[in-house]
């Protein structure tokens, strides 16, 4: 990526609005995008089928890819009785988060230390409403639809499942830095325990560094400037039809039970939380208790670390897309594509 590019991703970045949410629009959309394709070319004529059912007129799953994260900071439209009556649940609404925000704003992301090798349920920094947990809830409600009684309603299951998967690959909502005291004042990552008092750096939103003069928090970093460096100026339909040409990894695929997906694939994205810690230093700290906050350097500068973040960035999107195909079609089975339980 050149230096010039760079500063426009940073100026772009600058203007897009707050707060930022995983992978952002043009990711999200992106992946969308692709999995309708692998649904096309996987011949998953079921899901494909069931989407549509759920789906309104014009609308596709990168059109309602986002719908998660703009419920959280917008208002429904009139009319709009899903989003209403998911907002008018309280079992959504309760605080259960540190922050005291409500409590479907945790259900975007769980904490797990990076240097942890897999997602355990009940480990540190999992909850059961974490992303995790909420994806399971996902699934068997689209699942289980015709009885009712499910905890959302199908439409919302969908809306729901097809950002999560997303937000399920993005490093930072899933795995998170725990930070300490080093020696001579300095302070380091390390794996939590009630010895060390460790400190969750949220997700890389309490981290943060100067990108072309302009303080960019860790976070924010990754659900924007990575994804436009992924990206390489394309549209997110155009990205999202190249993510879909991508040859799938052995490992990309999913084995058995389906509650266990999500699980899985929470475990392997703390292995790019860790390709993603990787090159961070801490540097120096401000602010007491809640507030304070850290400021970071990349081993090799800024520039090596964008490139990397447009490397993973890229690899985890495409991940998420075609994993959110095979999700779909786990639930709606085609005859004959039945993925393995």
């Amino acid at each position: 990526m050149t230096n010039r590019f760079a500063r426009a991703a940073a100026a772009l970045i600058a203007l897009l609005p707050l707060p930022a949410s995983a992978w952002g629009p043009v990711g999200h959309e992106a992946i969308g995008t692709a999995s309708a394709e692998w649904l096309e070319k996987q011949g998953y004529t079921s899901a494909q089928k069931h989407v549509q059912a759920l789906l309104r007129p014009g609308e596709t799953l990168a059109s309602i890819s986002n719908w998660a994260d703009q419920i959280k900071y917008g208002s429904p439209l009139p009319g709009d009785t899903e989003s209403q009556a998911f907002l008018d649940d309280e079992r959504n609404l309760v605080p259960t988060v540190e922050d005291g925000k409500a409590r479907h704003f945790g259900f975007h992301y769980t904490d797990r230390p990076f240097q942890a090798r897999a997602y355990e349920p009940g480990g540190i920094g999992a909850r059961p409403d974490d992303i995790v947990g909420t994806l399971n809830e996902c699934i068997v409600s689209l699942q289980n639809a015709d009885k009712g009684g499910q905890r959302f309603s199908p439409r919302v299951a969908l809306m729901l499942l097809t950002h999560f998967v997303g937000d399920l690959h993005q490093p930072l909502h899933v795995g998170c830095g725990y930070i300490v005291p080093g020696e001579g004042g300095d302070w380091r990552f390390a794996y939590p325990s009630a010895a060390n008092g460790a400190i969750c750096d949220a997700g890389g939103n309490k981290i943060a560094f100067k990108l072309d003069g302009r303080k960019t928090r860790l976070h924010r970093f990754w659900d924007e400037h990575a994804v436009l460096t992924a990206a390489h100026g394309r549209s997110s339909a155009i990205f999202g039809k190249a993510l879909a040409l991508y040859e799938p990894h052995p490992a990309w695929k999913a084995h058995g039970p389906l509650n266990t997906w999500p699980r899985v694939w929470a475990s392997d994205t703390l292995a790019a939380s860790r390709e993603m810690y990787a090159p961070v230093r801490l540097v120096s700290a401000s602010g007491e208790g809640a507030a304070r906050e850290w400021t970071i350097a990349f081993d090799g500068g800024n520039m090596a670390y964008s490139r990397l973040s447009g490397r993973l960035a890229d690899r985890q999107l495409g991940k998420a897309a075609y994993r959110l195909a095979e999700l779909l079609n786990a639930i709606w089975p085609t005859p004959g594509k039945t993925p393995k339980q």
